[in-house]
């Protein structure tokens, strides 16, 4: 009753093998109207990594609490399971391929090759954060991809002041990934 067990699996149905799980933060009730959320170090362990079956075992140390857990597999979208009790009945977590977000530089009407963009989540709290933040240079033609995003949520997509700098700054812009 102090842990986390289950297997995750793709949308196909498929074990997930070397995803990994990790325990970021909790919510409890305090009894008396309020709740008390914590995020950064939590008392259990600090990461479960799914077997050739797509299986884990996430030893938790407190039942009490409701659990936010960060889910990310190669080649899925990292996700978010939010409030999760520990529990001694296994859970089944399914995982997906995300959106992608790409998109073109142009400086002056030309292709701006090797600019680096960063691309993050637009929602910051800490309970929804699931995606977080990545960054990539652009190609040739000047077009960046950042692939399996996480669906169904807001980013902002900014250019790195440091490759910009000949060429002026770059505007955020905020974008949607469908689901």
């Amino acid at each position: 009753d102090r842990g986390l067990r289950g297997q995750v699996l793709d949308a196909m149905g498929q074990p997930v093998v070397g995803a990994t799980l990790e325990p970021f933060g909790f919510y409890q009730s305090t009894g008396d109207g309020h709740d008390l959320m914590r995020f950064g170090a939590v008392n259990a362990d600090p990461l479960a990594v799914t077997d050739d079956q797509g299986r884990f075992s996430l030893a938790l140390r407190d039942s009490a609490v409701e659990w936010y857990i960060r889910v990310r597999a190669r080649d899925q979208a990292p996700m978010l399971l939010s409030r999760q009790p520990a529990s001694a009945a296994p859970i089944t977590v399914r995982t997906h391929p995300g959106a992608t977000v790409t998109g073109r530089l142009l400086h002056e009407g030309r292709p701006l090759p090797g600019v680096s963009v960063g691309l993050v989540q637009a929602e910051r709290a800490s309970q929804y954060w699931s995606y977080g933040y990545a960054e990539i240079a652009t190609d040739e033609r000047g077009v960046f991809t950042f692939v399996n995003v996480t669906s169904g949520q807001d980013y902002l997509v900014h250019g790195k002041m440091a490759s910009l700098l000949e060429f002026g700054a770059l505007d955020t812009t905020r974008v949607h990934a469908p689901g």
